[in-house]
């Protein structure tokens, strides 16, 4: 819970980037053959960035918790240089019945090799063999010679072979492959920074000496398939797609992810349409975990459902309704067992009820609209849109072979949001005027439960925080936030295609967060002495425009 002070300092940029590319594309009766060639090349004319430290005169290497140690000045290197190239080429043909063939292959090359700095700008550190540490003889390498090539093949193939029946399949393949230049690191000063020298001993997890310096290469395969068929008004949907994940130096190595959805449309020629759809999908995750996978490669499975209706009971009137669902699902992640470095104890049993990280996750939003148009020099729009997201985190941890801290996380959010548009033809192609109104508002909770009997428990926080939470307090203002925004436009068409437009525009906004707002104490540590306040403000603005269409 103690976090290092720190300082903000203004940063000077002084960079460069330059795009340039060039196409090539030939058309016949049966379709098309392309092929393209992109450069990117960023340059950062600052290498680093220095700044004196308000809280050294000298440089002083760590000794021991009395002489803490530090440098005189801190120096933060800026983005470094890189390039990137990329070369397409693909064709597209046409065949009776509305049959289309497209492909196209796409490989990049990304490269960094900037210049290293020193290991730190600390002149009172040495390395082992006594050599200084700020010094650009000491690196083990000069640059990093980074380079990662990507491979992209996509194949689509759509057809009509019989009235009303679609049919449409695509494969897509995309390959990273990591060809960095490697090194062993035997040692820098990133333990502590600009402290001491620290040194680093390569593990299985880690070869390299950090884990940020593995090869993170990954791959995957997908294919979709689509069939419909128009039955009249009504057109039926189904869909299926298959999925191959390849990862390296990640948890879970391989998986799959599998889906299956299913849609239907009606629409009549003028009054009504309506969508409906349902979508199904399973990713596995197989590797090695203790704890449980990472969201992102986690087993996982997902709902999407849907529908979206429109009405237009009269030529002036129009209704629309739209309601969106999502739900993931994260099962079979692991209970906490008894671990000893790194590696479960053996024979240790898994203890109930403790499985940790993203366990489930739930996005519902509902959409009304309303437009009126009563005739062609008016028109008026308004709508309400209501959004409910809901997460569930936890997180596990032991002392031996026993439970020690459980603590439930389980965040939500609502949002309204509501606005009209209008526009109104005061003098039909001369003045026109529109006016824009939207409220929106979200309120954030965070809903923390932790174990009574464990270690996080402070008996001293019984009288702030009611007994059953373990002492952990809901942050209720979880970045609660509120937006008002107005705006009024007057327009008069000067000539063909000159506009001269005079407006007003208010903006009101007000934010509440535990974390950044306020004058209160960061709430995990006191040796923050210098908060971020995102705070509230308003806003007025008058305007005028000149516009000229071509």
């Amino acid at each position: 819970g103690v976090v290092t002070s720190a300082v903000d300092v203004g940063e000077t940029m002084n960079e460069v980037t330059t795009d340039y590319g060039v196409r090539g594309a030939y058309n016949f009766k049966a379709g098309n053959v392309y092929a393209t060639f992109n450069r990117n090349i960023y340059n950062d004319r600052v290498d680093s960035l220095v700044i004196d430290n308000p809280f050294r005169a000298t440089d002083l290497a760590y000794t021991s918790t009395s002489v803490p140690g530090g440098p005189a000045q801190a120096r933060f290197s800026t983005s470094p240089d890189n390039e990137a190239t990329r070369i397409a080429f693909g064709t597209m043909l046409k065949f009776p019945l509305q049959t289309r063939i497209i492909a196209d292959m796409a490989f990049g090359t990304w490269t960094q090799d900037a210049a290293f700095l020193p290991y730190t700008i600390n002149s009172a550190i040495f390395s082992p063999a006594g050599a200084p540490a700020n010094s650009l003889a000491t690196l083990q390498q000069k640059s990093l010679g980074g380079e990662l090539n990507t491979t992209s093949v996509n194949v689509a193939f759509s057809s009509r072979p019989i009235p009303g029946l679609g049919l449409r399949a695509r494969y897509r393949s995309y390959d990273m492959t990591d060809k960095t230049n490697k090194w062993v690191i035997t040692g820098d000063v990133a333990g502590s920074p600009d402290r001491s020298w620290s040194v680093v001993t390569p593990s299985a997890d880690a070869p390299y000496g950090h884990l940020t310096a593995n090869p993170y290469e990954h791959k995957t395969s997908r294919f979709d398939a689509q069939a419909s068929y128009d039955f009249g008004d009504l057109t039926i949907e189904g869909s299926a797609r298959f999925a191959s994940l390849e990862r390296t130096y990640r948890e879970a190595t391989t998986g799959e992810e599998n889906g299956w959805g299913l849609a239907a449309i009606y629409r009549t020629s003028d009054w009504l349409s309506f969508r409906a759809f349902y979508d199904d999908a399973h990713r596995t995750a197989e590797g090695h975990t203790v704890y449980g996978f990472q969201a992102d490669e986690a087993e996982r499975e997902s709902t999407k459902s849907g529908v979206q209706l429109n009405v237009n009971p009269f030529s002036t009137i129009g209704f629309g309704f739209t309601y969106f669902r999502r739900n993931d699902d994260y099962p079979n992640r692991p209970d906490r067992v008894q671990v000893t470095g790194g590696v479960p104890v053996p024979g240790a049993q898994p203890i109930p009820g403790t499985p940790s990280g993203l366990l489930e996750a739930s996005y519902d939003t509902y959409t009304l609209d309303f437009s009126f148009t009563p005739n062609a020099r008016t028109d008026i729009n308004a709508y309400y849109t209501y959004e409910k997201n809901a997460s569930t985190n936890q997180w596990s941890s032991t002392t031996g072979a026993a439970l020690n801290n459980l603590v439930n996380l389980a965040g939500s959010d609502r949002g309204d949001t509501f606005g009209a548009n209008a526009r109104f033809d005061l003098v039909p192609e001369k003045w026109t005027f529109s006016l824009m109104l939207q409220h929106q508002e979200v309120d954030g909770l965070m809903d923390i439960t932790a174990r009574e009997a464990g270690s996080f428990y402070t008996p001293g926080r019984t009288t702030l925080i009611p007994t059953g939470q373990g002492g952990a307090a809901d942050i209720v203002d979880y970045d609660d936030t509120r937006l008002t925004t107005v705006v009024a436009d007057l327009a008069y068409a000067v000539a063909k295609a000159w506009t001269l437009s005079i407006g007003y525009a208010y903006e009101k906004y007000t934010h509440a967060d535990a974390f950044s707002d306020g004058t209160s104490m960061f709430p995990q540590a006191v040796l923050f002495f210098l908060k971020g306040n995102d705070g509230n403000y308003d806003v007025n603005v008058a305007y005028a425009k000149l516009n000229y269409r071509f």
